[in-house]
């Protein structure tokens, strides 16, 4: 069966990304902000990150975690020091590199700082892409024989079905249909 959607992966081009974990790296990503503890590791108690108030997923590599913040439409990226999880709230020092990729560094920064202090606002754009996944991801599990149902499970969430008024078949239904509609209208149908 062919795939649709998605992207291929060093590791395995036959898998979906439905099925690779995604790993980001300032290594590779200047947009991932190096953090570590401050030196008096206590810092600011003004200026503290608590992982469990935000929509953080943490994959563990070889130098480190990697976290990432989904929030109000943006996505925050941070490589952390092995012991910095183990805290319930910290402190964090950004750790930026003078050179090319500084505003881009600096811009990421930022808009972590905004997060730390509450002030992050909504960004529709992201929001958007995230949908536009969502029906990717849609049309790739319904073109592989899941049901709507399956559908549903998978990218809603565990829940009634069909659901009060039918609306989790619905959402389900036009997912798969945005999707679709995204597959055929080609790579700029994404950025609309």
């Amino acid at each position: 069966m062919p795939r649709v959607g998605g992207c291929t992966f060093p590791e395995d081009p036959a898998h979906s990304c439905a099925h690779v974990l995604p790993v980001w790296s300032a290594g590779v990503d200047p947009r991932v902000i190096p953090v570590e503890l401050p030196p008096d590791r206590e810092g600011s108690s003004q200026w503290r990150l608590d992982l469990r108030r935000h929509r953080a997923r943490v994959v563990t590599g070889t130098a480190g975690d990697h976290v990432r913040i989904d929030e109000a439409g943006h996505v925050i990226r941070l490589d952390m020091l092995d012991d910095m999880l183990a805290r319930r709230s910290m402190a964090l020092r950004v750790v930026l590199e003078v050179g090319p990729n500084l505003p881009l560094q600096a811009e990421a920064a930022h808009t972590l700082r905004r997060l730390v202090s509450g002030a992050l606002r909504p960004n529709i754009f992201h929001e958007r892409q995230a949908g536009a996944l969502l029906g990717l991801w849609a049309l790739d599990a319904r073109r592989a024989g899941a049901s709507l149902r399956d559908i549903a499970d998978l990218l809603l969430g565990p829940g009634d079905w069909p659901g009060d008024g039918e609306y989790r078949k619905s959402r389900a239904r036009r997912l798969v249909a945005a999707g679709d509609a995204m597959i055929r209208g080609g790579p700029g149908a994404i950025l609309r």
